[in-house]
């Protein structure tokens, strides 16, 4: 009878570590792509308005990528490819970003990628990231004989350049959760700050300086190995999604 109850102790022991084995074989891991740029000539034609300020709130399980996994590493995840970044030098989307940088009516805020693995929407943990991003100023003419702006043009636009903050703020979370398909959830805001105008009274030294957060909030169920695309008037995100081969 002991013996019995040795044996059937062992087995229990057995079973429950191939189990365990078998669990973490099953977890999937991707390599997640983004690429974020700002439509830096919106059509003129839009007319949607957005809201000077709006509130930001990052889950208590955000991190940033390379920083330390929030709370206790779950045991059957493998700390070498949860949430870590990838080198730029294999980026999948470098031909994306080069064509951006290129195009003089787009430039690109945040361009990373990292490796995590395939969580559920209970579990999930999201990516956070924060820029300072320079303003592109008014053009102003330096050479008055081969200007392009009327004088009026070119002291209203130095005015205002002095005047407006030079940096504008960015800021996101991407949460990528696998159930039957992969899904990503975004909240990115970028503020930027713009002139209101005021036919009142055209000189620049009374025009009014104020925010503009443009948020890019969305759910989108995707495809691995797949382009998918993201945008609000002013911005625009590319997302590559790769599942890691289980034998890495």
């Amino acid at each position: 009878m002991r013996y019995f109850s040795i044996s059937f102790a062992f087995m229990l022991f057995f079973l429950t570590a191939a189990n365990a084995a078998i669990y973490q074989e099953e977890v999937r891991y991707y390599d997640v792509e983004i690429l974020l740029f700002e439509n830096i000539k919106p059509n003129p034609a839009n007319t949607e308005t957005w809201p000077s300020s709006l509130k930001f709130e990052v889950p208590e399980n955000a991190l940033f990528i390379g920083s330390p996994y929030p709370g206790p590493l779950p045991t059957e995840y493998n700390p070498r490819f949860t949430f870590k970044p990838i080198k730029a030098s294999t980026y999948q989307l470098q031909d994306e970003a080069k064509k951006l940088t290129e195009h003089e009516d787009y430039r690109v805020l945040y361009h990373r990628s990292w490796r995590q693995p395939g969580m559920n929407r209970e579990n999930a943990v999201s990516v956070k990231f924060q820029r300072e991003i320079p303003r592109i100023k008014l053009p102003v003419s330096i050479a008055e004989d081969n200007a392009t702006l009327t004088i009026e043009q070119n002291d209203y636009n130095r005015i205002i350049n002095e005047r407006m903050p030079d940096i504008n703020n960015l800021q996101g979370l991407v949460t990528i959760t696998l159930s039957r398909y992969l899904h990503i959830q975004t909240d990115i805001q970028y503020t930027r700050y713009i002139v209101e105008d005021n036919p009142d009274n055209p000189d620049a030294a009374f025009a009014k300086i104020k925010p503009q957060v443009y948020q890019l909030k969305q759910t989108r169920k995707m495809r691995s190995k797949e382009l998918h695309y993201l945008d609000n008037p002013r911005l625009g995100l590319l997302v590559y999604i790769t599942p890691v081969p289980s034998q890495k």
